[in-house]
């Protein structure tokens, strides 16, 4: 069950990301290396300004890889997470709000989590603002 949460938690932090609900200026760790750190500034000396345009679609792209390569995401949920991926990558903060909050409950769900309190803790969440 280890691999499927931490190949879900990358998925959903790409998402996350794109979705600006996380900030800058921490430091970002993955189990996978598949994320680079920010320094306390927020920013990296290699590849496109936060938030920008080249950022996002960097973003879009790394997000729709972690899923297609994803062993534990069923085949059939993966061109709709991908599709979210490509929202989230929106100029709107609204529009990519919404689409972390549809990433994540997709992802729930694509991780069989039974029915009960650890669904439910899940989703909430998928739901907080």
């Amino acid at each position: 069950m280890g691999g499927v949460r931490s190949s879900l938690g990358l998925a959903l932090t790409g998402v996350l990301l794109l979705a600006g609900c996380g900030h800058t200026g921490t430091n970002t760790d993955t189990s996978s290396g598949g994320a680079a750190s920010t320094g306390a500034t927020g920013t990296s000396s290699a590849g496109p300004a936060p938030g920008s345009k080249a950022s996002r679609g960097q973003a879009a792209t790394a997000c729709a890889r972690a899923i297609e390569n994803s062993p534990t995401i069923a085949p059939s949920a993966k061109p709709h997470l991908v599709q979210i991926c490509e929202k989230a990558a929106s100029p709107d903060v609204a529009t990519r709000r919404k689409a972390a909050r549809e990433a994540c409950v997709e992802l729930v769900i694509a991780a069989h989590i039974p029915a009960g309190p650890s669904r439910e803790r899940a989703l909430a969440i998928c739901n907080r603002p």
